[in-house]
């Protein structure tokens, strides 16, 4: 579950803040190669995806290392993801590190949940809860929703902290309530852990307000 959600967020991310308006190819790469960042990331996402050209992800890699290099935050988390899962060129948690930390060093909050994954597997560093949890934690204060589901996962199993259903589940609702459909199954299976009405209510409450207060403030 963990790969799938951040990765397709990130790669959702790349497409959507770097869209460019055409669907004629020659065009993308003229503009490409021109060094226009939109066509930058339109090409990036085409080969990564198979869109209109054959899946490439070495030529997806390319694209979107331009973009990474010159400072855009949502390709050095591409990058660093690519390097991640080998996609492209082998595993290599090191270098998928160091794009992370890149974008985290600017405060970007998919950066901070890209760290926190790495040390909660120990996937080129050392295994770390603790670490992990407050990196899912700053994501979550970034902004990102869909840290809560990560922050609750390690809640509900008492890893960075002691083990917390309230606010294991308290976490998984606000994911939710943000639209991170995902979180409905966890919050559903505390809610049928967590046998007093008072508590779910007094968690749903206060889920509530850090959603509302999520959206005011983007």
């Amino acid at each position: 579950m963990k790969f799938l959600l951040i990765y397709l967020n990130m790669t959702m991310a790349l497409a959507s803040c770097l869209a460019f308006a055409s669907d004629d190819l020659s065009l993308v790469q003229q503009k490409a190669l021109q060094g226009d960042e939109s066509a930058q990331g339109e090409l990036a996402m085409k080969y990564y995806r198979g869109n209109g050209v054959e899946q490439d992800y070495q030529q997806a890699m390319k694209w979107a290392l331009k973009l990474a290099e010159s400072g855009h935050h949502d390709a050095q988390v591409f990058v660093g993801s690519m390097y991640h899962k080998g996609e492209g060129v082998p595993v290599d948690y090191v270098s998928a590190k160091k794009w992370y930390e890149k974008a985290a060093a600017d405060d970007y909050h998919k950066g901070y949940l890209a760290l926190g994954i790495l040390h909660e597997n120990g996937q080129g560093v050392p295994q770390d809860y603790s670490l992990a949890s407050k990196f899912y934690s700053t994501a979550a204060e970034k902004g990102l929703p869909i840290a809560y589901l990560y922050l609750g996962k390690l809640l509900e199993e008492g890893h960075g902290y002691y083990k917390d259903l309230y606010a294991a589940y308290t976490c998984y609702r606000v994911a939710y309530l943000l639209g991170a459909p995902e979180a409905e199954e966890p919050m559903n299976r505390l809610l049928s852990a967590i046998p007093y009405p008072d508590i779910i209510a007094a968690a749903n409450d206060e889920a509530t307000k850090t959603a509302e207060r999520y959206v005011r403030l983007k």
